[in-house]
């Protein structure tokens, strides 16, 4: 309990496939979630290989907004786009929504956004 350090060092002397390391890592960035130790739960989600989804679902969460814009606006690629994207949706954001979707070029959602809204001129277009 408690002794993350000694089994990264662990992880990281023994394990040549470093599968056990990234899971330690990742386990350590959910221990410090639980905790509410944002800084420290993004650097061990950094680590694991699963930063992205795991972060952006924290900072959601967190209902750190601000933070959350600003990692899509890094990271840029498309299945961010649509998280957020879906983000904006499930928050009532349908603007913030279908303006990531045409980012992330996810036409199917944009459909399936515009028949929602009752819109089904919109649809028809994209």
């Amino acid at each position: 309990q408690g002794r993350w350090e000694d089994a990264i060092a662990l992880a990281r002397t023994r394990d040549e496939s470093r599968v056990h390391l990234q899971h330690t890592y990742f386990e350590f960035g959910r221990y410090l979630e639980s905790i509410r130790n944002i800084p420290g739960m993004k650097d061990q989600f950094s680590h694991s290989g699963q930063h992205q989804s795991a972060i952006l679902r924290v900072l959601a969460k967190e209902n750190c907004t601000k933070e959350i814009k600003s990692m899509i606006a890094q990271i840029n690629d498309t299945e961010s786009l649509k998280w957020y994207a879906g983000f904006g949706k499930s928050t009532s954001d349908l603007e913030k929504a279908k303006e990531y979707y045409l980012l992330a070029s996810n036409y199917l959602s944009l459909v399936k956004l515009s028949c929602h809204k009752g819109d089904l001129q919109s649809g028809k277009y994209c």
